[in-house]
């Protein structure tokens, strides 16, 4: 009996040994033709781009972020037809004209633009044309054409950029146009980077106006760890689904400061912008944010009761740190409206909501949160992301010995400190930033109902188009 026991030991242990060399000959296999794959797809800039937002250890666990180190084609060695065709396809073609004008046409991953309740899915497609002007300065015209399945609507807009960087760490973004969507453009890296935990200026989702605009945003780092961007902005909003709604206008100015305890992270010389680690990575990252919308007369014009005015401002605190089981992303926030004001659904504190295929990151998005959810008096929240590789995939062929798959859990609460309150937990899996899907659960407290969403995040989207980015 000892002997067919200790054969039984010797052939279970032989069994795992086996799958073990099987599971790692495997994933060797797997890693190298995602590498081929990949180097194929991407030149060897791309991947520059890529690797600005990749964050040093501990923080870069994901596997997936070996990519990155993958063997890149030589800029000069050809796209096979099949890989042109697919990656014109899905990110979208770039057209040389001439050596300093591009035509730029959306993808097939962004025929979706966006997804309310109000309107329902958005379809449609989008042109650049981006002219280079100089070292450091372009401009760029946006066109955008969505119908919207559910409201039956048609929405255009038509946006021009001027780009002007001075300095490695300096831009100056110059925009005019019309549109029912942002006027205070934010950059692909800002987004992924959380630069701005909450949606900048009159950024609001309502697409229930029109708006004629014109903005500025300025962006300095005037100390080696302080970001300050500075922007203005003129808006006339003319409600262009529900003509009872009020018209009006708004001249403001937002100042948004960042301080980051340990911006200090290596960066790859041959590439023009600095890389810096997502903000609040390995230590401590205060923000402060203050607005401010001007009366007429304060300007020397003359008073006209068509302009709102008010004061609002916000702070926040982030931070992220790992240990045996989580890389933990906390940022906390609060801030509200001072003085006297007068406010339109657009200025009033909304915040970025997430659709069922979306560029934006699971970490600072709502899924469940209503797009209509404004606060116009004082708020405070926080954001929680806890990733890890040794929950429930981590046991299985999708974990670290597998795929690579990582798992995470989101928490995020808010309030406006006026017995309103409302907080969502998700969870979701995939590999990092790269690729996510998730499951998300919200409650106001107050309802008999929860509201329930499953999503998927391509963050890396966002860094792969170079729609809206600085350079």
């Amino acid at each position: 009996m000892k002997e067919v026991k200790r054969l039984r030991y010797l052939l279970i242990a032989a069994v795992v040994g086996l799958m073990s060399l099987l599971t790692a000959q495997a994933q060797s296999v797997l890693e190298q033709a995602m590498q081929k794959k990949v180097s194929k797809i991407f030149s060897k800039r791309e991947f520059q781009r890529l690797q600005r937002y990749r964050p040093i250890p501990p923080f870069d666990e994901s596997p997936f972020y070996g990519l990155l180190d993958s063997p890149i084609a030589s800029k000069k060695e050809k796209l096979s037809l099949l890989n042109k065709i697919l990656t014109n396809s899905l990110l979208g073609p770039t057209i040389e004209l001439t050596p300093k004008l591009n035509l730029s046409l959306d993808g097939l991953i962004y025929l979706i633009p966006d997804y309310n309740k109000t309107d329902g899915v958005w379809l449609g497609y989008e042109a650049m044309l981006e002219y280079k002007i100089g070292l450091g300065r372009k401009l760029i015209l946006r066109s955008s054409n969505n119908y919207t399945l559910k409201s039956h609507k048609y929405y255009h807009e038509h946006k021009l950029y001027y780009y002007f960087n001075p300095e490695r760490d300096g831009l100056v973004l110059i925009s005019a146009g019309q549109t029912s969507r942002e006027t205070l453009a934010e950059t692909k890296g800002e987004i992924f980077s959380m630069k701005h935990i909450n949606p900048i200026g009159a950024n609001s989702s309502l697409r229930q106006y029109s708006k004629t605009f014109v903005s500025l945003r300025s962006t300095i780092s005037p100390l080696p760890k302080l970001n300050a961007t500075l922007s203005l902005l003129y808006e006339d909003r003319k409600p262009s689904i529900v003509p009872t709604l009020e018209r009006g206008k708004v001249i403001l100015s937002e100042l948004n400061l960042i301080y980051d305890f340990a911006l200090t992270a290596p960066t790859p010389a041959d590439y023009p912008r600095a890389t810096q680690l997502p903000y609040g990575y390995g230590s401590v990252a205060l923000g402060l944010n203050i607005r401010k919308a001007f009366k007429p007369s304060t300007l020397g014009l003359d008073k006209s009761e068509d302009f709102y005015h008010y004061n609002m401002i916000e702070g926040s605190i982030r931070s992220a740190w790992a240990d045996n089981i989580f890389l933990h992303k906390l940022a906390v926030f609060g801030g509200g409206f001072i003085g006297e004001r007068r406010l339109s659904p657009l200025d009033t504190r909304h915040f970025r909501s997430l659709s069922i295929v979306t560029p934006s990151t699971f970490d600072n998005s709502w899924a469940t949160l209503s797009n209509d959810y404004r606060l116009d008096k004082q708020w405070a929240g926080c954001y929680w992301n806890g990733t890890s590789q040794k929950l429930l995939l981590g046991r299985t062929f999708l974990g670290a010995r597998g795929l690579g798959f990582d798992e995470s859990l989101h928490l995020k609460v808010l309030s406006d400190l006026d017995k309103r309150y409302y907080a969502e937990f998700g969870y979701s899996f995939g590999w990092d930033r790269f690729f996510r899907m998730g499951l998300f659960v919200g409650t106001d407290f107050t309802s008999s109902r929860a509201n329930w969403q499953f999503a998927i995040n391509v963050p890396i989207t966002l860094l792969m188009s170079q729609w809206g980015e600085r350079y």
